[in-house]
């Protein structure tokens, strides 16, 4: 078995990577149903590559462009790159060297920075504290930009519906090691896959857009292939937990254009997934069929 260490106070465990890696098989704790699994010749995606520039000079030829790329995409599977985003190269590089940092750290002094509240604010990372918050506020500010463009290319009146709408939502930055193990295949089917442009940054709408859209546009399951010994940064953003997920009335008005999701919080449908569904293909799914039987609550414009 793998040596790990559990932190009692969060009731988790903390696996030592190195020693995963000389096992000969992959931990039970890590592989995944076979209906998951990585098939033989995984299909490549299209992920077209869409130039913000134009957006950030208020080009209105190119965000016409930019808009009608984004619609193809999330018509078919729901994520695109995006380039000239405005995130300065040199702090996207602090924030890989920072992060690389603190997964190189010995596993015992990795755990004394999970029990010490507020740490990485602290003294000995004030650097990383620093980098990340700027890193962040950029980030965020890349989001409205996206959310400028869905509403644009789903023919919405209010172009900053959705700017608006998670204005007061939060953001979760998390950065993850991916380090290379045994039997990787076991550990995470890589279904359809595309090839990321190192220099651009990917983007997922998740299942929650779909809600917001009525269901115009789709999200692929978010995957990470566990066999590359790489380091990956995610910034997501989320409603505020009690805000209703409803599309806006653009989307619903005409007689073809019935709701396709009764209305729910942001927090229902990550509790759902914490405690009942794993997220995958068919969470969002499960999860309305759930809260319609659990509320009794029939669909409604």
């Amino acid at each position: 078995m793998v040596e790990h260490k559990a932190d009692q106070k969060q009731g988790g465990f903390i696996f030592d990577s190195s020693k995963l890696q000389k096992q000969p098989n992959l931990p039970t704790e890590f592989v995944w149903p076979e209906e998951d699994l990585a098939h033989p010749n995984p299909e490549e995606l299209d992920a077209p590559l869409i130039d913000l520039d134009g957006l950030v000079r208020g080009d209105e030829k190119a965000i016409i462009i930019a808009a009608e790329q984004v619609r193809r995409a999330c018509l078919n599977h729901g994520f695109f790159q995006i380039i000239n985003h405005g995130v300065d190269t040199s702090l996207i590089q602090a924030a890989q060297q920072e992060m690389d940092a603190v997964f190189k750290l010995p596993l015992d002094k990795k755990l004394s920075i999970s029990q010490k509240p507020s740490s990485l604010a602290g003294q000995d990372y004030v650097s990383l504290g620093r980098v990340y918050q700027k890193f962040c506020e950029e980030m965020k500010k890349v989001s409205e930009m996206i959310f400028e463009l869905l509403a644009i290319s789903l023919g919405l009146e209010d172009h900053l519906h959705y700017k608006k709408y998670f204005e007061d939502g939060k953001s979760l930055m998390r950065v993850n090691s991916y380090p290379s193990c045994k039997n990787a295949e076991m550990a995470l089917g890589t279904g359809p896959h595309f090839r990321p442009r190192p220099d651009a940054f990917v983007i997922h709408i998740g299942d929650t857009f779909v809600a917001l859209s009525n269901g115009k546009y789709k999200s692929c399951m978010h995957r990470a292939v566990v066999n590359t010994g790489k380091e990956r940064q995610v910034f997501f953003v989320s409603p505020k937990e009690d805000k209703v997920v409803r599309p806006p009335q653009d989307l619903v008005c005409g007689e073809d254009q019935q709701r396709k999701y009764s209305d729910f919080t942001w927090s229902d449908m990550m509790q759902y997934t914490q405690k009942h569904h794993r997220v995958d293909g068919d969470a969002l799914k499960c999860f309305v069929d759930y809260h319609i039987m659990s509320s009794k609550l029939p669909l409604s414009n």
